[in-house]
């Protein structure tokens, strides 16, 4: 009843940096508009910078890569650079070594990349919608969605991540949301982990007709 789907990996990953994957490997807006709370409400993250944190076991790279992935005001959203994820994750309190930062950030932006090619799927597929884009979003990684709690209570993994995103279907907001899953690892020393995402329409009455009749097409 989703669409669904799993990428190999390294697993020191945090999957979108929460988009963001567990620490909240989101992507990085352009924009620098921020709400009272400081930070942006189109990616809930704190402004980053481009300076080393104290202690910085290794210099990192500090351009930015342009994502697939359009924004609702036009151009695309842009991933945030080395030294930038390795900040976001120092106030996170999720701080990482920095020799793992590049290999982290690609993790994150491959996946990222992955999660728009399934709403890509879904909005193509049910409403001929070949030009979504994504106006906002937010890692919600302690907030269990409900499918991923009935699968807890029946003895599954739960997610380690999930991201709402919101994307225009024409002037339209339709929001989706995204469960993170680890898969396993094909490597004996765990080095390559293989990520599911549990991509969907958020569960309102139009969603849930969405996730009924996607289900129907892939069974017949």
């Amino acid at each position: 009843s989703s669409s669904s789907s799993s990428s190999s990996s390294s697993s020191s990953s945090s999957s979108s940096s929460s988009s963001s994957s567990s620490s909240s490997s989101t992507s990085t807006s352009t924009l620098s508009s921020s709400s009272t709370s400081g930070l942006n409400p189109l990616n809930q993250m704190p402004p980053l910078n481009q300076r080393p944190y104290p202690g910085q076991e290794a210099p990192l790279a500090t351009d930015r890569e342009n994502s697939s992935i359009p924004k609702a005001e036009g151009g695309v959203w842009v991933y945030p650079s080395e030294q930038q994820f390795a900040n976001a994750l120092v106030k996170k309190d999720n701080r990482q070594d920095a020799r793992v930062i590049p290999t982290v950030l690609s993790i994150h932006n491959s996946v990222n990349e992955q999660v728009w090619k399934l709403v890509l799927e879904w909005e193509r597929e049910l409403h001929g919608n070949s030009a979504p884009r994504l106006a906002r979003f937010e890692g919600k990684p302690k907030h269990y969605s409900l499918r991923a709690r009935w699968n807890m209570l029946c003895g599954k993994v739960a997610p380690f991540d999930r991201h709402d995103w919101v994307i225009l279907r024409g002037n339209k907001e339709v929001r989706y949301i995204i469960d993170f899953y680890h898969g396993k690892s094909p490597a004996a020393d765990n080095s390559i982990s293989a990520f599911y995402l549990d991509c969907r329409p958020y569960p309102t009455p139009s969603g849930l007709w969405d996730q009924l009749r996607m289900k129907w097409r892939k069974l017949f």
